[in-house]
């Protein structure tokens, strides 16, 4: 898995949410949330790889 980019708009360190889908599932949806300024991601998606890949995005070019 990728190593999560610091934040876009503070630079502060990031981390990977979950939570449950459903009261009665095991499922677990991700997202990423500053730890600074608690800019988020919260599209939920269904691995944290997924997660990281969206967090690690960026409008310059996708790669900074």
């Amino acid at each position: 898995m990728e190593q999560l980019k610091p934040c876009p708009f503070c630079g502060g360190e990031a981390y990977i949410y979950s939570f449950p889908v459903s009261v009665s599932t095991t499922c677990y949806a991700y997202y990423v949330k500053c730890k600074t300024c608690y800019a988020e991601y919260n599209f939920p998606q269904e691995t944290k790889t997924e997660a990281v890949a969206d967090w690690n995005r960026r409008a310059d070019n996708g790669t900074v």
